[in-house]
């Protein structure tokens, strides 16, 4: 619990009321038990005693029940004064004890936490004038002894002495406080327009702050969000270090191949180029079996037709051979005649009989002969007929031929046209591949700056991450600090 301010009037009248009403319930507490203890030993009466702790009890009871309903009310003072004087005053005139009259300096020097003059002088009065009363009435009434006489000049001193320094104790403390209670009145003065001052600077420095706790959140976002940049940004150019070295392996993978397809392309152009010869020389091997083709489909109708004209001679042979073969019969049948005349005419016949039968040897023979000749004239003719029929395939076979073969030609026309579009395809692709060898190179060259300035990218991140967490810790601090600052304005503002 925050300490009252005492300078301030009500607070110190709150806490005179309050140590003033705990004291005086102790002290009026503490007599009531001791009087209590007089009845259980007979000494007082329950009557006397419950007066007593009546006047005793009831005035801080009252004073408790003002407290409550307003701590700092001034009358509070005057009950618990004027209720002890009347229990002060009741406890002096049933008294057996000579020392009663000091219960007077209790009450005395707690009521001095008001420093109220009058109440002190109203009590050092009252006090004295009800002591001297009190000893009037034992010397008018049973007489004072040596011993009882020491005792009242006592008593008239300590009352005297009392009320004397005590009020002018009071009176110093009262001017003393007065004193500080304007000097105080003028510091507050002081404070209260410093203390207006600071709030009117609390208040611009609350404004400032949230400002600057604005702009540092702001900043504090913004440099998170570059830290994040910032890491994907490493993380991105380590994978993209990583995919440069690997594309760069690839790239010189690629450049090997395209070295490779070169070798190749220059080897394909230089076989095109056999194959162009290899064509032309086929070409001009099937204009030679054109030719050829052509003479042989000559000569096969030059053959057919002495062919035709060799049947033709068969037939006019098997003709020749009919006739002869005729004249053979008609031989043997003069034979014949003649030999049957040689016998007609006996010896003289027998001459005519030889040459008939030479004749018709002669005759059988022929006939013999003819049919041997007709025999191979069929054959011949049979044979010519299957070299007809062979040599009319052979002509088919030789136009067959003629027109694949043309086909053919047609055809190596073709692929030598394709094979010389092929080689300018070639050396275009040699050309290409040149270029493309070449571009390739410089993509290797550009591949390895990049992958020098990605890593050059990535160490620049990561420093810039590092430099990032360094703002952010440092941002971190501002912000508690203005936030401290803050709840101290805030503080001060209300304090007022």
């Amino acid at each position: 619990m925050a300490k009252r301010d005492l300078s301030i009037k009500q607070n110190a009248d709150i806490s005179r009321n309050k140590t003033a009403l705990i004291c005086m319930t102790i002290t009026t507490l503490l007599l009531a038990a001791a009087y209590f203890l007089e009845v259980l030993k007979d000494a007082r009466t329950i009557g006397d005693y419950a007066i007593l702790a009546a006047t005793c009890l009831v005035p801080p009871v009252i004073g408790w029940i003002m407290y409550k309903i307003k701590k700092d009310n001034a009358i509070i003072r005057y009950v618990l004064g004027v209720g002890f004087l009347v229990f002060y005053s009741y406890l002096m005139f049933n008294t057996t004890s000579a020392l009663a009259f000091c219960y007077i300096a209790v009450a005395f020097i707690v009521l001095i936490v008001y420093v109220d003059m009058k109440l002190s002088i109203v009590m050092s009065v009252y006090a004295f004038l009800l002591n001297v009363a009190v000893i009037i009435k034992m010397a008018v009434t049973a007489g004072l002894s040596a011993e009882q006489i020491s005792n009242t000049e006592i008593q008239i001193a300590f009352l005297i002495f009392m009320s004397v320094f005590g009020i002018v104790s009071i009176s110093k403390v009262a001017q003393i406080g007065k004193v500080t209670a304007d000097k105080a009145d003028e510091q507050r003065v002081q404070s209260e327009k410093l203390l207006q001052t600071t709030l009117e600077v609390a208040t611009s420095i609350t404004g400032s702050i949230e400002v600057a706790a604005t702009e540092t959140d702001t900043l504090g976002k913004a440099i998170e969000a570059t830290k994040y940049a910032m890491e994907d940004l490493s993380g991105g150019a380590g994978d993209t270090a990583a995919a440069i070295a690997e594309q760069q392996c690839s790239t010189e993978e690629i450049d090997g191949y395209i070295k490779g397809v070169g070798s190749s392309t220059e080897e394909i152009v230089a076989e095109i180029g056999n194959t162009e010869d290899s064509i032309n020389v086929a070409d001009g091997v099937m204009n030679e079996l054109l030719e050829q083709v052509k003479v042989s489909e000559e000569k096969g109708a030059l053959v057919a037709k002495e062919m035709d004209e060799l049947k033709e001679y068969a037939t006019q042979m098997v003709t020749i051979v009919n006739l002869i073969s005729k004249v053979a019969r008609q031989t043997s049948m003069l034979a014949l005649n003649a030999s049957i005349e040689a016998a007609r005419a006996g010896e003289a016949g027998k001459g005519f009989a030889v040459v008939a039968g030479e004749i018709s040897d002669l005759a059988s023979q022929t006939n013999h002969a003819t049919d041997d000749i007709n025999n191979l004239i069929g054959n011949v003719g049979k044979s010519l007929d299957e070299v007809v029929e062979a040599v009319n395939e052979l002509l088919e076979s030789n136009q067959n031929q003629n027109e694949f073969v043309g086909q053919t030609a047609e055809h190596f026309r073709e692929i030598e046209n394709s094979a010389r579009k092929i080689s300018e395809q070639a050396v275009q692709l040699k050309e290409a591949v040149e270029s493309a060898s070449a571009a390739n190179s410089a993509v290797v060259e550009s591949i390895q700056n990049v992958s020098a300035v990605t890593e050059e990218v990535s160490a620049s991140a990561i420093a810039t991450l590092e430099s990032c967490d360094r703002n952010q810790e440092s941002i971190q601090k501002l912000a508690e600090i203005m936030e401290n600052l803050r709840a101290e304005a805030v503080k001060l503002q209300q304090e007022d």
